[in-house]
C-alpha cells in the first residue's frame, strides 16, 4: 500500500484514540509518537506548449463527443476533478459571481471560481439546454441510443484516450489536467487562492505544483528592491 494511504489511516486511528482519551475511556493514546511515513510526491505530468495547443485544437474541433470535449476543457481551466465536474448541474452555477458550488467535492463542499473561458463554456451549455431543462446536467452523453439521452457522459476515459491519440499525446491522464491547472495558476496567483480553488486541505499538496525557476527567484528578490526604492524615493 502507498505511504499516503497508510498516513491517512494513521491519522484516523490517532484521532480515534485522542477522542477516547478526551472521553476518559483511556488514560493515554497507544499511538502517540508514531511518526507518519514520508510520502513520495508521485507522478506529475505536464503538457508542453505544443501539446497544450494540439489538445485544445482537438477539443475544439471534435464532433463525436462535443460535451465531453467541453468537460475536459473545463477541467483544464479550473482544476476540478472529473468526479466533481461530470455530474455538474445547472443549479450548481452562480452567474452573478461566475462560480460553481461543489456540494459533494472530495474534501467537502466548496466554491470554484471560474475564469472567463470557463464561464463561456458553462454559459454556452446553459444556452444549449435551457435553465428549466428536466435533466439539469451541464454535460451529457452524445450516444445515439435514446436510452442514454440526457444522461451523464459515459466512459469519459475512453473518450479521453481517443482525443489524446488524435492530438498525438501520450501518458497524460484526465487527472493531470488538475496538475496542469495548478502549475499555471501558481505562476500568477497566490498559493492560498489556488489551494482554496482546488479544495486542498494541506498547503503542502498545493506547493507540489510551485516550480520556481532561477529567473523567477531573481524577479521575486528584485521586486522587494523595487518596492524599497519607491518607498525611499524623494520627490
Amino acid at each position: 500500500k502507498s505511504a499516503s494511504l497508510a498516513n491517512r489511516i494513521l491519522s484516523l486511528i490517532k484521532a480515534m484514540f485522542t477522542k477516547a482519551c478526551d472521553w476518559e475511556y483511556l488514560d493515554y493514546s497507544v499511538v502517540h509518537g508514531i511518526k507518519a511515513f514520508r510520502e513520495n510526491e508521485g507522478r506529475i505530468r505536464y503538457l508542453t506548449a505544443g501539446e497544450y495547443r494540439r489538445l485544445w485544437d482537438v477539443l475544439s474541433t471534435d464532433t463525436k463527443s462535443p460535451d465531453a470535449c467541453l468537460l475536459f476543457k473545463l477541467l483544464l481551466l479550473t482544476g476540478m476533478r472529473l468526479s466533481e465536474a461530470v455530474h455538474l448541474t445547472i443549479d450548481d452555477y452562480d452567474a452573478t459571481t461566475s462560480t460553481i458550488f461543489l456540494a459533494d467535492g472530495k474534501t467537502g463542499g466548496r466554491w470554484v471560481q471560474l475564469n472567463s473561458l470557463a464561464s463561456q463554456i458553462v454559459e454556452g451549455q446553459l444556452a444549449k439546454y435551457g435553465l428549466n431543462d428536466k435533466s439539469g446536467l451541464l454535460f451529457r452523453s452524445s450516444a445515439s441510443n435514446t436510452r442514454y439521452a440526457n444522461k451523464a457522459i459515459g466512459s469519459p476515459r475512453h473518450i479521453w484516450h481517443r482525443l489524446l491519440k488524435e492530438a498525438d499525446i501520450s501518458n497524460f491522464r484526465i487527472h493531470d489536467c488538475r496538475h496542469q491547472y495548478a502549475t499555471m495558476a501558481l505562476k500568477h496567483g497566490s498559493v492560498t487562492s489556488v489551494m482554496r480553488n482546488l479544495g486542498h486541505r494541506n498547503i503542502k499538496t498545493t506547493l507540489r505544483y510551485a516550480h520556481t525557476t532561477d529567473q523567477e527567484l531573481k524577479a521575486c528578490a528584485q521586486s522587494v528592491a523595487n518596492s524599497v526604492n519607491k518607498l525611499i524615493a524623494t520627490n
